[in-house]
């Protein structure tokens, strides 16, 4: 379990996708907020912070979920894809920043939300701190040659 910063999740979804999920999701560290209503999707994002948004693809009104999170402002939707019934031209056009199939074990979802989750805050935790991402620092001689350190860390 990652304990170091802690996750709150909205899931959107039918019963038996939201039932699966919280249980599955219990115990990982990941608070799980749960609704089947749309009224109530709109309602908790205005009033509540989520590091991220679960959406059953499945689900009834999930593509104008989808579409309220987006114009809601920058916060990582994932959608469950269903194995047999997945339209992926429509996930496509829905723009998500991740998939969770609904066959994958909770070890495997809780790595996957928190790869995804750690994707949107470490460039907002960065621009906070007035620094950038640094992949590559060159030498004097500006090539591969000239490289002098390899890093995933930052710069001021």
């Amino acid at each position: 379990m990652d304990s170091e910063i802690a996750m709150r999740a909205m899931l959107f979804g039918r019963k038996t996708t939201v039932k699966t999920l919280t249980e599955s999701l219990k115990g990982v560290g990941i608070e799980l907020v749960s609704t089947t209503e749309v009224p109530e999707v709109i309602t908790l994002l205005k009033q509540e912070p989520f590091s991220l948004v679960l959406v059953d693809s499945l689900a009834e009104q999930a593509e104008a979920v989808c579409l309220y999170i987006r114009e809601f402002g920058a916060i990582p939707l994932v959608l469950i894809v269903h194995k047999r019934n997945t339209d992926w031209e429509l996930l496509r056009r829905l723009g998500a920043d991740g998939f969770l199939p609904t066959e994958a074990r909770r070890d495997e979802i809780a790595a996957r939300l928190r790869v995804i989750w750690r994707r949107f805050l470490l460039p907002d935790t960065l621009r906070k701190l007035g620094r950038r991402p640094s992949a590559l620092r060159f030498g004097a001689e500006g090539n591969m040659g000239g490289i002098q350190e390899l890093s995933l860390g930052v710069q001021p």
